[in-house]
């Protein structure tokens, strides 16, 4: 399996950090899949962690309960995770130089 970060982009959720969009293919073949609003995240204890896609139902009226829209193996979220957090973290990185440089790389 290939895991390929096709883009990062802001959120206009406050809480969350990047939404990404990560292709999977199967090496040899051109088979794939893309999974789009996966969500960099940070917790309280400032660890980095991948959501994956989910939607809302509405409960009673009061709330929602969010179901995921895609559901992986714990190998393979694990193993996109190994390269998507770092990735993030280089991504960031570059934002912060490019925001002290003015705009400029």
């Amino acid at each position: 399996m290939q895991i390929k970060i096709l883009n990062f982009s802001h959120s206009s959720k406050a809480q969350v950090l990047a939404s990404v969009r990560i292709e999977l293919s199967v090496e040899g073949t051109s088979d794939s899949v893309i999974i789009d609003d996966t969500r960099v995240l940070r917790n309280r204890h400032g660890q980095l962690w991948l959501a994956m896609p989910s939607y809302s139902i509405p409960t009673d009226g009061k709330g929602y309960d969010y179901l995921p829209a895609i559901v992986l193996s714990t190998k393979l979220k694990r193993e996109i995770e190994d390269v998507v957090l770092p990735a993030y973290e280089d991504w960031e990185r570059q934002q912060h130089a490019v925001s002290a440089n003015g705009g400029v790389r």
